[in-house]
């Protein structure tokens, strides 16, 4: 059987679940350098 391994909520990308790096926050208090729509059209490859 797999090794179940648990993974916080800062440990994985909120849009694909890799736990590769970069990890972006999706929502931050300051203003995004990179907007919300461009992070899920690179991360999800959605056309």
């Amino acid at each position: 059987m797999d090794e179940v391994v648990e993974l916080g909520l800062h440990d994985v990308c909120r849009l694909c679940l890799s736990a590769d790096e970069p990890k972006s926050p999706i929502f931050d208090n300051e203003e995004a350098s990179v907007p919300l729509a461009d992070k899920i059209h690179e991360c999800l490859s959605i056309e």
